[in-house]
């Protein structure tokens, strides 16, 4: 039989093991200035940003403003660091190595204030706080840090607000050759599409390389204010509130909040409700916020192929294509388009697959549709060309990119954003689409570095020629008829995958 001793230790054991059970008992300083045990106030949400942290080594957090992730970020790395057997060599970098003392601060609040069955001997300055037991140490960097505090070696690190870093890209190159094969949390609100924190985002959807936690205000309960009996919500607040699910008291917070900042894009960056709001597009990317106002969004994995609607035989399809090398670089992509929805029935998407096995699974894709193949013919496309003259393939149609004629298939796909005639994309297309910028030169839109344009190309080409097909005449007679039994510009389709509004 144990022992009352052997039972308490037993129970400490547990606790040390579990980053919950022993972050639940730090001691975190509340909004009011009080001193309260963060499992009085930890949120679900919190518990699932702590839980994402045992489990991946490279974690991207983006946050709303004050929703306490900083802080529970502070607590795990303060739990990886006390509780581990070994030496721990833990850092926290801000953009100021004062702004890096205060968040270093919070973990020795952690310590001080720790039950006195679980304290350990410390040793304490300014930038560090150290374990001499485990030779572990917490220490406090500035991201404008000199080579010497660089080329020191780190098993976890936290880069707070990342994204306001003056030279971000090239300190995270360090700060990873620092780290080697620990944790690195990269923690921030968002800054401005195409910086390099949202370049690291949207390269994650491809490699995985990043686990990315997205957490919206609304997630939270502090953003919440009981609203008056008056308050009524004007159109655009009620599709605000019907898509995303939010009560009144979220309601009311949002347009208090919204009357404060006065400003609807930084609102949506310093309180986004998606990532999509968090990167909301600026006047110099060619595709605005607007052009997507009515195309539903799809998310995709990471499967070679994604199919979202069989073959239809009262539809008509044609396969856009933009060919990649196959050397795991840009990706080769057949994108199925559907005449009835302007929309992706299937997309082939690959950067590993050679030509010829590109190629030849693009065949057998539109074989299963029916449909003609639509193909960028400059570079690699010869050789798609040539694949399928081998194999007797006749049904396709070359597309030859020039400055003008790139201008042209990306004006076609804006025109048909705008007219509504895009009922869905996959979230990997949106994304790419959002990426574009114009040139400066007003040349077609091009992609910044680390972006990518493939499944773009494959759209853009796919719709112009999709424009010259008819279309069904079983759909068009129903479209003519939905049109006369309603005058709005917002008209309601039955669609395969689920009922869609879009403009007309």
């Amino acid at each position: 039989m144990k022992t009352n001793k052997e039972k308490r230790n037993a129970a400490l054991a547990k606790v040390f093991e579990d980053p919950v059970s022993f972050i639940k008992r730090l001691v975190i300083k509340s909004k009011e200035g009080k001193l309260i045990r963060f499992g009085e106030v930890i949120t679900d949400e919190q518990v699932s940003v702590i839980r994402a942290l045992q489990k991946h080594k490279r974690v991207i957090v983006i946050k709303a403003r004050q929703m306490g992730l900083t802080t529970v970020c502070r607590a795990f790395a303060f739990w990886e660091a006390y509780t581990a057997p070994h030496s721990i060599n833990s850092v926290i970098i801000s953009n100021k190595l004062g702004s890096a003392v205060e968040l270093l601060n919070i973990d020795k609040r952690f310590h001080n204030t720790l039950p006195l069955e679980l304290q350990r001997k410390s040793t304490v300055r300014n930038d560090k706080l150290r374990y001499p037991t485990t030779e572990t140490v917490l220490s406090a960097m500035s991201a404008r840090s000199d080579s010497q505090n660089r080329g020191l070696t780190y098993n976890t690190a936290h880069a707070s607000e990342f994204a306001f870093y003056d030279d971000a890209e090239n300190f995270l190159a360090s700060l990873l050759a620092s780290v080697n094969e620990g944790r690195v949390v990269l923690e921030s609100t968002a800054n401005y599409y195409g910086d390099a924190l949202h370049k690291i985002v949207q390269a994650a959807q491809y490699n995985g390389s990043w686990h990315v936690i997205f957490l919206p205000w609304s997630s939270f309960p502090q953003y919440y204010v009981k609203p008056p009996k008056s308050f009524t919500l004007n159109p655009d607040e009620e599709k605000i509130q019907k898509k995303h699910k939010l009560s009144m008291g979220q309601m009311f917070w949002r347009r208090k909040k919204l009357f404060e900042i006065k400003d609807i894009r930084l609102f949506k960056r310093e309180y986004p409700l998606t990532l999509e709001e968090a990167y909301a597009n600026t006047d110099a990317n060619f595709f605005l916020d607007t052009h997507f106002e009515f195309v539903e969004k799809i998310t995709v994995g990471s499967n070679t192929v994604n199919v979202f609607t069989e073959y239809d035989r009262t539809d008509q399809y044609v396969v856009g294509v933009d060919v990649g090398g196959g050397c795991e670089q840009d990706h080769s992509v057949a994108m199925v388009l559907s005449k009835t929805t302007g929309s992706p029935a299937a997309i082939l998407a690959s950067n590993k697959m050679s030509i010829h096995d590109f190629t030849v699974a693009t065949m057998n894709l539109a074989k299963k549709y029916r449909a003609m193949i639509c193909f960028e013919v400059n570079n690699h496309g010869h050789a798609f060309k040539e694949v399928m003259d081998a194999n007797s393939w006749t049904s396709y149609r070359p597309f030859t990119t020039t400055s003008k004629s790139k201008i042209a298939i990306y004006e076609n796909l804006r025109n048909m954003l705008d007219e509504g005639f895009i009922n869905y994309l996959d979230d990997k297309t949106l994304t790419e689409l959002r990426g574009l910028v114009r040139h400066d030169k007003g040349l077609a839109p091009v992609h910044p570095n680390g972006f990518h344009d493939d499944r773009c190309i494959a759209l853009a080409i796919g719709l112009w020629y999709l424009k010259d097909i008819a279309l069904p005449k079983a759909h068009y007679d129903k479209w003519i008829e939905r049109t006369v039994a309603n005058n709005s510009k917002v008209i309601t389709t039955t669609h395969p995958l689920r009922n869609m509004k879009y403009r007309r």
